[in-house]
């Protein structure tokens, strides 16, 4: 897909850090709603996103699972209040990822 202008491709897409070999990016905004005509996320981008995303996934779940695991342990208070930060912390970078997942899956460019 071709882009209009460049200011149409940031509207669905902000400050893609291409220069480095894995393509990663800084940051992305919300991207309009499909079928409203606007640019959709290559989908070399997206593929990558996604990829990283994967990963970002399971890192995660190790986190959650650790926590878990500590949580079941004999902590003092002080401990437990720790743990339980680690715990919401890591279902909140869980949330987070889903919504990326979910915004690349609806506004990315199919094959």
């Amino acid at each position: 897909m071709q882009w209009a202008s460049q200011r149409q491709r940031y509207n669905a897409i902000d400050e893609w850090d291409l220069a480095s070999a894995g393509q990663n990016w800084k940051r992305i905004r919300m991207a309009p709603e499909p079928g409203t005509g606007a640019p959709r996320i290559p989908l070399s981008i997206s593929k990558n996103l996604r990829t990283l995303a994967h990963d970002l996934s399971n890192s995660i779940e190790t986190i959650m699972q650790a926590s878990y695991l500590l949580s079941q342990a004999k902590l003092d208070d002080t401990n437990k209040k720790w743990v339980e930060l680690i715990d919401n912390a890591s279902r909140d970078a869980a949330r987070i990822n889903r919504e990326i997942r979910e915004i690349l899956r609806s506004q990315s460019e199919t094959s």
